[in-house]
């Protein structure tokens, strides 16, 4: 397994190649191909990624529209939010599936009912705040 160390230095050339003037736009495969990694190291990278970037003052992260990793343009609120919002959507759409997995090993004997239902009442609310948290985002024009 590529050592962590490694997997950093993966996701710092990641975020350069997405930076450069003529830019990488990736998906998880193409980090994947063009590192050797495999499905959870390439994970990690993506996490590496959008923490260098954000301590850059940068926000990178997966782009629906065009269906790859990029980092925000400086000058696109709009991208800024249809950014955000995925990664809203898909950790709401995780807390769903929890309560999904909840129920399911509850129905199938593995859970006690009681401990179940109120873990599953609780994602479902967590699913709830995590959508109204990028609702409550307010987005400008960056001035610089």
């Amino acid at each position: 397994m590529t050592k962590r160390k490694n997997l950093v230095d993966i996701a710092e050339d990641v975020l350069e190649a997405t930076l450069a003037k003529n830019p990488w736009r990736p998906n998880t495969d193409d980090i994947r191909g063009r590192h050797g990694l495999n499905v959870e190291q390439a994970k990690v990278v993506k996490q590496h990624v959008k923490r260098i970037a954000a301590d850059r003052g940068i926000l990178w992260s997966w782009h629906e529209a065009i269906g790859a990793f990029r980092a925000a343009p400086s000058n696109s609120p709009g991208t800024a939010k249809a950014m955000l919002d995925y990664g809203f959507r898909a950790w709401s759409d995780s807390g769903k599936s929890m309560g999904h997995l909840v129920r399911g090993a509850r129905d199938q004997g593995f859970l006690e009912q009681v401990s179940a239902d109120k873990v599953i009442r609780r994602t479902k609310d967590t699913a709830r705040r995590v959508r109204a948290f990028g609702d409550s985002l307010t987005y400008q024009t960056p001035s610089k």
